[in-house]
């Protein structure tokens, strides 16, 4: 089975989390998922944060790419996908290295997002949009 990567700024409210719930449902779920969590800004509201730790494997970086690095090096993902555009949460350099070892997908977490802007491009893009 392959294994997916869903690495997420945070978990905290209900926003991106329950995207990222339906999402690995509906489009992943022929894949073994873990979810990597860069930072937990809250520990309240995590009624999604909660399901996502009981379906899938979470991995809880508390802000240190160093433990987003091990567990890459150590799990080799077929599939790394960003639930936000890396580079607002990550160091150019972790993002750059994860663009040259993985297929990636990155899904911005705003309409007001601007793809020409990207400084690293990943193998995929799913915009949200105002409509």
């Amino acid at each position: 089975m392959k294994k997916l990567l869903i690495v997420a700024p945070h978990l905290s409210t209900g926003g991106m989390p329950q995207y990222l719930l339906k999402i690995a449902e509906d489009k992943f779920s022929d894949y073994e998922i873990h979810v990597a969590e860069f930072s937990c800004i809250s520990e309240d509201y995590v009624v999604q944060r909660n399901q996502i730790k009981e379906k899938y494997r979470l991995i809880e970086c508390f802000g240190e790419e160093e433990v987003l690095k091990l567990y890459l090096k150590t799990s080799k993902p077929d599939l790394v996908y960003f639930q936000e555009i890396p580079e607002t949460y990550l160091s150019e350099e972790l993002v750059k290295s994860i663009y040259g070892l993985y297929e990636t997908i990155v899904t911005t977490h705003s309409s007001k997002s601007v793809t020409g802007s990207f400084r690293n491009v990943p193998d995929k893009i799913i915009c949200v949009n105002e409509w």
